[in-house]
């Protein structure tokens, strides 16, 4: 597999603490790659997308990395979800409406009582 040669930065190769590289790669100036620093978590984060406040945490990565599939299938499987619901109630509601004009029973949405 060809991968691109990945040069250094300087902060890389600096002595400095820990620390201090990871903040000054989160800065515009210093970039290191695509990196982030979330104000709501006070983290460096690669490939930032946003902070969600229903998971608590930071929505990173690419369509195959970090979090991001998980994020993706939740948001698919949300909106499957919602689909089904409104197909199944439509369904259920032309079962009543049948039922109703042809005389059997039509007491409850679901079925008789």
């Amino acid at each position: 597999v060809w991968r691109p040669k990945h040069e250094p930065s300087f902060i890389a190769e600096a002595k400095l603490p820990h620390w201090l590289k990871r903040r000054l790669q989160c800065l515009p100036g210093f970039r290191d790659g695509d990196c982030h620093h979330c104000r709501t978590c006070g983290r460096c984060v690669r490939y930032f997308d946003h902070h969600c406040g229903v998971f608590g945490r930071c929505i990173a990565g690419t369509i195959c990395r970090g979090n991001m599939p998980c994020f993706l299938l939740i948001i698919f499987m949300s909106f499957v979800g919602t689909c089904t619901g409104i197909i199944a109630f439509l369904v259920s509601a032309a079962s009543w409406g049948s039922q109703v004009r042809h005389g059997h029973g039509g007491h409850g949405l679901f079925g008789s009582t």
